[in-house]
């Protein structure tokens, strides 16, 4: 099989497998939020629709990301390329960004999405703040690509 068809197919299972991460992420916050589990079925709809409608996006960045994954035989090697940005993601200094409506920091092992500080946020969710992507997190995803 060449790589255009291993990349192929390798970008649906990552998609799959990264939705469901994402659903887990969703159902964490949830979780620790009594606030929140009224509004859960919007805020799941809700991601749900923006991965549908970010489907292209996402699937290039995917497909860009497998690119560099990929050895000369076309084997994709998860487990070791997320123990390399790991590595960086842990001791890189915090760095803030700002990305339109999506603004936070990265670095210091902790993604975080701020988010904004108005009715609707506070009425879903509360005064969570920010949404926080750690070391955990990601190994639960490198878990899912890694399984058989």
């Amino acid at each position: 099989m060449e790589l255009k068809e291993k990349i192929f197919e390798t970008k649906a299972m990552v998609v799959d497998r990264l939705a469901t991460w994402v659903d887990g992420r969703v159902e964490q916050l949830l979780s620790g939020n009594p606030k929140a589990k009224v509004a859960g079925k919007y805020i799941r709809r809700g991601v749900s629709n923006m991965m549908s409608r970010e489907d292209e996006r996402i699937n290039g960045w995917i497909e860009d990301v497998l690119l560099f994954i990929a050895d000369e035989n076309g084997k994709f090697d998860f487990e070791e390329a997320f123990d390399d940005m790991m590595g960086i993601f842990k001791s890189m200094p915090e760095k803030k960004f700002d990305a339109g409506i999506i603004r936070g920091s990265v670095g210091n092992g902790i993604l975080r999405f701020e988010l904004p500080d108005n009715l609707l946020v506070s009425m879903f969710l509360g005064d969570v703040g920010a949404i926080k992507l750690t070391e955990a997190d990601f190994l639960e995803l490198k878990d899912l690509l890694t399984a058989s």
